[in-house]
């Protein structure tokens, strides 16, 4: 399995999300209970846990820029260890909640750093 970028884990300490094969996994802190939480047709990346430990924010739709920087998609999952569609082309999955701001534009970030929840 190709590791591929941010390691995260819950405030809790109890959790572990991270990304790798081009998708979002999730597992206990123990090593326990390793699944796959996303799945789309793009690259999935930069997990990030809400401060409460219920939700991920996970960058999809990937695309490389330039050797230095990136833009994606912003989309939050539960982090309950189901998963979820977050493919931008097809329907979601029930429970993916796309970042959107003033009106229908969904946001795209670039970065090379990662995210954090305000």
């Amino acid at each position: 399995m190709k590791i591929g970028g941010r390691i995260t884990v819950n405030a809790a300490g109890t959790k572990i999300a991270l990304s790798a094969n081009n998708h979002i996994y999730m597992m206990d802190i123990d090593g326990n209970n390793f699944v796959q939480v996303t799945e789309s047709n793009d690259r999935e990346v930069l997990p990030e846990f809400s401060p409460d430990g219920n939700y991920l924010l996970v960058g999809t739709d990937y695309t490389t820029t330039s050797s230095l920087s990136a833009i994606w998609r912003l989309k939050i999952i539960p982090a309950d260890g189901n998963k979820y569609n977050v493919d931008p082309i097809t329907e979601n999955s029930p429970g993916v909640i796309p970042v959107i701001a003033h009106g229908d534009e969904v946001i795209q970030t670039a970065s090379n750093r990662g995210m954090l929840w305000r």
